[in-house]
């Protein structure tokens, strides 16, 4: 990953280098390679820490800029794609000077505008300022992998890989966002472009902001997984053809990179699968990554036998490494500041053991299986839910009141009955009735961030059309929780 970041001043005031100092320091665990600021003029700069992955020559540092210095960009992630885009701005009479992907992407926004968008294949968050037009545009992949936080207060403009980069200027005050902290207490994240910092906003997966001049924001959607046509007359057979041919493509796409790749490697379906198609037609070693704990507890085997197994049969280096309870410890007492915003989700523990892990042993690019279970309704709780539904149907067309029960299996069954929110996946903190009694003053009636999980006639975020089940399963799973409070 890099990190990036900007500040601009909309009233032509000069910006403190200190300030933009603070910024590069923050962001500095995020690119070991490079560490640069950029003072395009005294009421704009950007900075950007580099982690190299493609061109890791310094030719391709940043922040980067088109040949007649008009355009700037800071960007972290990779485009994988960036081949065939590279030959189509080639054909229309482009040059480079580098062989990365950073110059192709300055160069196809030059070309294309937003619409080089609909074009990248890949994972990125990036800023553009145009030094005529004296405009900003921020984008971020289509699920969000990369983070990319801004705010809008007063004169001043930032962004950030982190809310932590943001916090840092010392120009953004922190007011805490009351709807925020209680959505994180009963879904354990944020919803939209909202954070735990009233002052501060995301943008959200498969969208762009730009800033104006004078500061005027606005908002777009570039992608929607929901945008695309159905196929109902696929075969089974041409549509497992299709899915082998995606799956091969997205893979050998992945491994687009000028280091060594690697794999974190649980055992499971999905990060086994990725391994056997990396090892496929290569000679190469391929290192894979095994993190579990000094002691196993209830619940809770571990997965080295399976990793082992796994990698017996793709013929894959296994590194594994045990986590103590010391470690873990240490960690906790940081999580929540490496988590930046509110976050529950207890994954990025086993992640930071494997990622410091892989960093030891020379790899700073990996795969992983992340995202496969909303892709492919791999979560219990779904089939539970459904069970469920064939039995208890709501007998009320809709009641937001909240329900009287503190315990959460009791709390679920009410909510079905009387049609109120009733969301029964893992991603669930404190239910409607703990935290009307946690929050000073309680909750309002019908808190509209709390019920976003609701059925699509109540909810913000699903559409009204969505009448098939594994549409709002997918959409639940994979755009609310698993991409939307990222």
């Amino acid at each position: 990953m890099c990190g990036i970041g900007g500040i601009i001043n909309i009233n032509n005031s000069k910006i403190d280098p200190e300030i933009a100092n603070n910024i590069k320091t923050s962001l500095e665990h995020r690119g070991p390679d490079n560490s640069s600021i950029k003072h395009i003029s005294e009421t704009v700069s950007l900075v950007h820490t580099r982690l190299a992955i493609i061109d890791i020559d310094d030719r391709s540092n940043q922040p980067f800029h088109s040949d007649d210095n008009r355009y700037w960009i800071v960007f972290n992630g990779e485009i994988y794609n960036y081949k065939e885009i590279r030959e189509e701005l080639e054909n229309k009479g482009y040059s480079f000077h580098t062989s990365g992907d950073t110059e192709v992407l300055l160069k196809g926004f030059i070309c294309y505008k937003e619409k080089i968008l609909d074009k990248l294949r890949g994972q990125f968050a990036f800023a553009i300022y145009d030094s005529i037009e004296k405009t900003t545009f921020l984008a971020r992949d289509r699920i969000g992998i990369k983070p990319l936080y801004f705010s809008k207060y007063k004169e001043w403009i930032v962004f950030g890989s982190e809310m932590k980069t943001i916090e840092s200027s010392k120009l953004i005050p922190f007011i805490p966002d009351t709807e925020s902290y209680m959505t994180y207490m009963r879904h354990l994240c944020i919803p939209g472009s909202s954070t735990g910092n009233k002052n501060i906003s995301k943008v959200r997966p498969g969208e762009y902001v730009t800033f104006s001049k004078s500061g005027e924001i606005k908002t777009y959607k570039y992608w929607d997984p929901f945008s695309f046509e159905i196929d109902y007359e696929m075969s089974e057979s041409d549509a497992s053809d299709e899915l082998e041919r995606l799956l091969i493509e997205s893979v050998e796409y992945r491994k687009v990179s000028d280091v060594e790749v690697g794999l974190f490697l649980s055992g499971g379906l999905d990060s086994s699968l990725i391994g056997k198609l990396m090892k496929a037609g290569s000679q190469s070693k391929l290192k894979g990554f095994n993190i579990d704990y000094e002691e196993h507890f209830d619940g809770y085997k571990g997965e080295v036998s399976e990793a082992e197994y796994a990698s017996s049969n793709i013929d894959i280096e296994l590194i594994k490494e045990k986590i103590a309870y010391r470690d873990f410890k240490t960690l906790l007492n940081n999580y929540s500041n490496y988590q930046d915003d509110l976050n529950g989700d207890e994954v990025g523990i086993p992640l930071y053991f494997l990622g410091k892990s892989a960093r030891s042993k020379g790899i700073t690019v990996v795969q992983v299986g992340e995202g496969a279970d909303e892709l492919f309704y791999g979560y219990e709780h779904w089939l539970r839910y459904l069970k469920l539904n064939r039995f208890i149907k709501p007998i009320m067309k809709n009641n937001s009141r909240v329900s009287g029960f503190s315990n959460h299996r009791l709390n679920l069954l009410s909510n079905i009955i009387f049609n109120r929110t009733s969301f029964p996946g893992g991603a669930l903190g404190f239910n409607l009735s703990e935290i009307n009694r946690l929050v000073d003053g309680g909750i309002s009636e019908n808190p509209s961030s709390l019920h976003y999980v609701a059925e699509p006639s109540n909810c913000l975020y699903i559409p009204l059309s969505f009448d098939c089940n594994f549409q709002k399963r997918f959409y639940f799973d994979f755009i609310i929780f698993n991409r939307f409070c990222n």
